[in-house]
């Protein structure tokens, strides 16, 4: 019998140690209240909301070493552990990014990391600061409508490394783009947008951790902890980001060997044997690059050879995608460009790219920028040729935004080195063996 394609979680989990919190334990219930309703505090204090959860907005200082700075609302769901007592444990979880939202991540898949832990603990998740739920906010326009003009003008929002005029129209933008923000944030509350703020944010709420940055800041207060999806530090904090598409590769040709594997029944590209599957994919790349594909629904746009490489990158962030991407290329092949066409979409739901810029450029403090045009098509052809299938949509999404700003950290959250620091327990790292994002060898 041919295999399905195989599973893989699509959750990233941070097992912390025991807290204990002095607040009312409210029962489970059904009441609909959302973040907008929650009063902030500088206290932690539960509210029923959103169904089944728990929410709390903290208000912590945008700078622990100067108070005087302002505060942020930092959102917090809960969901609630069954026969809940002061001593129940909690795991933590962390979407990563630096744009994604965690407490979107324990609405959608909160009943399935239940199932894997059990009932016992509760579940906790943090918006970090200037994503979803939490302030300050890193828009660079006035209104969510400037904002929503500006994103539809830019198509999708990559280029094609091949092509000096559409990387020079890249840079162009990117330049403009920072230029706006630089007047929003350089003397703004978007200065305190940092992963070090965030890790700062989560030992004020419960004197626990925060991935990586967290127990490299704090290693006193490591409890238990599991990192997935680990970035290499120096390659973050230096914005260069390049070299975490090392596996994408791989994972492509994962993809050929499962369709063929899971056989035509199950997969819509499927071919006699791996070579052909990959050969027809580039083919199916190769006559949309030459011949763009009209969409007219929802609204009117094209399918590129950009528009495919977006949806690489998104649908090979996990083999749950492997069966979309076969229909969709296959679809693609007979001229319905209608699913590929989300592909910036379905990209933006991953993480908040937006905040992924400014939170990545922030902690960046000018490293990498690419100001030169000259670097900046290097590093575009230098990432597409680690990887032909998403480089150009790596770049495009990442570091490449970067150029120009001016927008720096406070002194107290810059992170200028990365280190090491010996933790109280020891932590436990977990890791696919084919990444096209963080990849094993990080």
């Amino acid at each position: 019998m041919k295999r399905e394609f195989l599973q893989r979680s699509i959750y990233q989990l941070l097992l912390t140690s025991t807290v204990t919190f002095a607040n009312p334990i409210h029962p489970r219930t059904n009441l609909n209240a959302t973040f907008e309703d929650i009063v902030a505090s500088v206290k932690i204090s539960w509210t029923p909301c959103l169904g089944i959860f728990q929410c709390t907005k903290l208000t912590v200082p945008f700078d622990y070493t100067d108070h005087s700075a302002g505060t942020a609302d930092i959102a917090f769901l809960k969901l609630t552990a069954d026969n809940e007592t002061v001593d129940t444990p909690s795991i933590h979880l962390n979407a990563g990014g630096p744009g994604g939202s965690t407490v979107g991540m324990l609405k959608a898949l909160g009943g399935i990391v239940r199932q894997k832990f059990g009932a016992q603990y509760n579940y906790i998740g943090m918006d970090p600061r200037g994503v979803n739920n939490s302030g300050p906010s890193l828009s660079c326009f006035e209104s969510p409508e400037l904002q929503a003009r500006w994103l539809s003008s830019r198509g999708d929002r990559i280029a094609d490394s091949s092509s000096e005029y559409a990387l020079r129209k890249h840079y162009e933008n990117a330049r403009a783009y920072a230029e706006k923000c630089n007047t929003i944030h350089e003397n703004g509350p978007g200065r305190y947008a940092t992963i070090h703020a965030v890790a700062s944010d989560l030992l004020h709420f419960a004197k626990l951790e925060a991935r990586m940055t967290f127990a490299t800041l704090y290693p006193d207060h490591v409890g238990r902890m599991i990192v997935d999806s680990v970035l290499d530090t120096d390659i973050y904090y230096n914005g260069t980001w390049k070299d975490n598409i090392v596996d994408a590769n791989l994972a492509m040709e994962d993809f050929f060997k499962q369709c063929y594997e899971a056989g035509p029944e199950h997969c819509e590209l499927y071919e006699d044997v791996v070579d052909k599957i990959r050969e027809r994919v580039k083919r199916i790349i190769e006559d949309v690059k030459r011949n763009h594909v009209p969409v007219s629904e929802p609204i009117p746009k094209l399918v590129t050879h950009e528009t495919i490489t977006i949806w690489l990158m998104y649908c090979l962030y996990s083999q749950l995608n492997f069966p979309l991407l076969a229909t969709s290329l296959s679809k693609l092949e007979d001229g319905d460009g209608y699913q590929v066409s989300f592909a910036q979409l379905f990209m933006d739901s991953v993480a908040d790219l937006l905040a992924d810029v400014h939170i990545g450029c922030l902690d960046a403090v000018g490293r990498g920028s690419l100001n030169d045009f000259e670097d900046f098509t290097a590093h575009a052809r230098a990432t597409h040729g680690l990887s032909h299938w998403t480089g150009d949509a790596w770049f495009g999404l990442v570091n490449s935004n970067c150029v120009g700003r001016s927008i720096m950290p406070v002194p107290s959250q810059m992170i200028n080195a990365t280190g090491s620091a010996n933790t109280s327990t020891p932590l436990l790292f977990v890791t696919q063996t084919i990444d096209a994002a963080t990849p094993l060898q990080q």
